[in-house]
This record gives C-alpha cells, sequence and structure tokens, in this order.
C-alpha cells in the first residue's frame, strides 16, 4: 500500500511540474539576444531632450549613441555586456547587462526588455547595481525598433 501511494505522490508531483512549471521564465542565448537587439532604435520624443534619441547596436554589444533621431554624427559609444537573459511566459526578452560608456556618463548596470516580437526595447540603468524592476520613474528608457 505504502508503494501505491509513493508511486500516485511522484506522479503527482510530476505532473504539477508539467501544469504549473511551464509559466516559468526560461534562460535565453546571449548570442541570440544580441542579433535580436541589434539595429536601430529611436524615440523621436528624446529629441528634444539631453538624450540620445537614437541607438545603433550592433552584435558585438557596441552601441552608438546620436542626440537625435536625425542625427548622423555618432555623440558617443557605448559596450555592453549581457550577464543573463531569459524569456518570460509572454515571450518577451529580459536581461541584465552592464555597460560602459565613453563619454559623460560611465558605467552602470541596466536591466531590460525586448517586447516578443522585438519591435519594443524597454530597460532602466543604475550606476550602483542591477534595478529589480523596470520603473518608468527611475532612469527609464524605451525605444523603438527603426
Amino acid at each position: 500500500m505504502q508503494s501505491k501511494v509513493l508511486v500516485l505522490s511522484v506522479l503527482l508531483f510530476s505532473a504539477g511540474i508539467v501544469l504549473f512549471g511551464s509559466g516559468t521564465n526560461k534562460e535565453a542565448d546571449i548570442d541570440e539576444v544580441l542579433q535580436i537587439m541589434s539595429g536601430t532604435w529611436i524615440n523621436p520624443e528624446y529629441d528634444a531632450r539631453p538624450i540620445g534619441a537614437k541607438g545603433v547596436f550592433h552584435q558585438d554589444g557596441s552601441v552608438d549613441i546620436y542626440n537625435k533621431t536625425t542625427d548622423a554624427s555618432v555623440r558617443d559609444h557605448m559596450k555592453y555586456t549581457i550577464e543573463e537573459a531569459w524569456y518570460d511566459r509572454d515571450g518577451n526578452i529580459w536581461y541584465k547587462a552592464t555597460y560602459v560608456k565613453i563619454g559623460e556618463y560611465g558605467s552602470g548596470y541596466e536591466l531590460g526588455k525586448l517586447s516578443d516580437n522585438a519591435t519594443v526595447w524597454e530597460s532602466v540603468f543604475s550606476r550602483v547595481k542591477y534595478p529589480e524592476e523596470l520603473d518608468p520613474m527611475r532612469n527609464y528608457f524605451i525605444y523603438y525598433r527603426q
């Protein structure tokens, strides 16, 4: 009788993992994430602000930053190192990265999210530690694939 109870318990536990474990995050390949991030990202609302309105992200993790979406001259360069990346249950890609900015802002930590169709890039950064959430009130940026 005890062996039947043990077998039944193992089966129920396994079924719970299959049913409820499917909503957990899945690790993403960092090279794949860099490939998906590659391209031009813009936010015309930032044209009037003293932050980059356009970024050209390269597969090696380097980024060229432009003041305005129409600028041809690079203002700054950054280098990203993605430390970890994962997919959420909706297919969005999340990542934690460190960056070094050649220019006025130095280095820091970033938590970012790419939409499931890779057309919206949201991020928040800190110079002290990895942010814990995408908080639009704290060093938050949003860009759209051009």
